[in-house]
């Protein structure tokens, strides 16, 4: 009975996306309605599948987004617009992972491996290297990339706190520069800020971030010797993996390197040329990947496994479903209410006053209620509507940055965060230990620096 409520889960959201790509080319009314009534199924069948935290933020979201518009009598056709605000979003989540098929089939991944077991012994080297490929590998898996690392290393035996400390700096990176990260593409789509211009802003401060944690974490190593000692590692078990991958490891990660580099630049490429918005970009090239993939390669069988294991997977994302959906409901709601004018109004005063008052402001605020649970698929999208970067008088990119500063702090800090709450369940630990607990300092430091380099940056557009 399980597996099957997951394939018809399944079905109907892939009966969702494809809905989405055909309305976006073919924006008629039949087309509208159908994609808003598979939106109520695929809601309404997620949401009994959940935790009762998203239960509850989805319901009272949803609830409350559907009474305000219907209440305040503002017309069923704003309650489908609000319903489907975030499924550019939700199709770009769930397409993303379709590009994993190839890398994994490819042995990419294994090259990998190799390259870290040849390091093992070493914490600030392995800490660098597993943080790195979280960094590139972040875009493509999304919270799964975890779990892909921890299977690369987990016969090492590393400790929980290097590999911690490792897992959410690498994750947290991600969601400051990826277009294919939905943190980037939500904030680049209600900001309505092309990617080519802020990949540049974000992938600096993501790469000064990844400075400063592996800083931070050398320094933590020298007062904590004995916790973080990697010199009786595990390795002898996996003696031929090493051997093997010595020659080849290098060789396959570059190559890896190419892909995901080349994906990177479709996007940017695309987007210049097309006009097209930068989700509807990404989850087709996240369909057309593969597809190429196994055209040329001829991988038929494995690849038709792969989508075996990738549309039982899609039964297992009722969490995100239930969360963008609400979300999106609630938010478009707030902005056609005298409310919206309120934060606006807020917002604008206190961007008059400083920019960099602002970014502290809306950093602080998004990783307090991310900490107590009020997830920034919520929180981001609402102030993001609320700010008009040619009223505030400041570009676009550069409130793109503090949302994403803030998005990323709160990836950092909240234990109630999925990848935290992963993390920890990785490393047996929980998940306030391997957030709030273990990277309180990365946390304070990089609200610091991320701040300082808003200030550096409000001075270069100001020019």
């Amino acid at each position: 009975m399980e597996v099957k409520s997951f394939s018809i889960r399944s079905t109907i959201i892939i009966g969702l996306i494809i809905n989405y790509l055909a309305y976006f080319f073919f924006p008629v009314n039949v087309l509208q309605w159908s994609l808003f009534v598979l939106s109520i199924f695929a809601f309404g069948m997620s949401i009994i599948r959940v935790s009762k935290v998203p239960m509850v933020i989805g319901l009272v979201l949803s609830l409350t987004g559907t009474f305000i518009i219907l209440v305040f009598d503002y017309g069923l056709q704003e309650l489908i617009n609000g319903f489907l605000m975030n499924l550019p979003i939700l199709s770009l989540f769930l397409l993303v992972p379709l590009i994993s098929i190839p890398l994994k089939s490819g042995g990419y991944f294994n090259g990998i491996q190799g390259i870290m077991y040849q390091w093992a012994k070493y914490p600030k080297k392995i800490f660098f290297i597993v943080t790195s490929f979280l960094f590139v590998i972040g875009p493509v898996l999304n919270i799964g990339s975890l779990r892909v690392v921890n299977d690369m290393v987990n016969r090492l035996k590393l400790p929980a706190p290097l590999l911690a400390k490792a897992y959410v700096l690498g994750f947290a990176s991600v969601s400051l520069w990826s277009p294919y990260f939905a943190s980037i593409v939500l904030i680049m789509f209600y900001l309505e800020v092309q990617i080519t211009q802020f990949i540049p802003y974000g992938i600096t401060l993501a790469f000064i971030q990844l400075f400063v944690g592996n800083v931070i974490f050398r320094n933590w190593v020298k007062r904590n010797k004995g916790v973080v000692d990697t010199s009786n590692v595990q390795r002898e078990e996996n003696a031929e993996i090493t051997v093997t991958n010595k020659t080849v490891g290098y060789t396959k990660t570059i190559q890896f390197l190419v892909i995901i580099l080349g994906l990177i630049v479709s996007i940017l490429t695309l987007e210049f040329v097309s006009g097209y918005p930068v989700p509807l970009l990404v989850s087709l090239t996240s369909l057309a990947f593969p597809l190429l993939w196994v055209l040329v390669s001829r991988t038929w069988v494995a690849f038709g496994n792969e989508l075996k294991i990738y549309q039982y997977r899609l039964g297992k994302t009722s969490s995100e479903v239930v969360l963008l959906l609400s979300a999106g409901l609630f938010g478009h709601a707030i902005t056609l209410t005298p409310f919206a004018n309120t934060i606006s109004t807020f917002l604008y005063t206190v961007a008059d006053l400083s920019i960099l008052l602002l970014a502290i402001i809306i950093v602080s605020v998004v990783a307090i209620l991310s900490f107590i649970g009020v997830h920034q698929i919520i929180v981001v999208p609402i102030l993001a509507m609320q700010m008009d970067p040619s009223v505030i008088g400041v570009p676009g990119e550069l409130l793109a940055v503090i949302l994403a500063l803030a998005w990323s702090v709160s990836v950092m800090f909240s234990p109630l965060i999925a990848s935290n709450i992963m993390v920890g369940q990785l490393v047996n630990r929980s998940s306030f230990t391997v957030s709030a607990r273990w990277n309180w300092v990365l946390v304070l430091t990089m609200v610091v620096v991320g701040v300082f380099y808003i200030g550096v940056l409000s001075m270069y557009f100001s020019l």
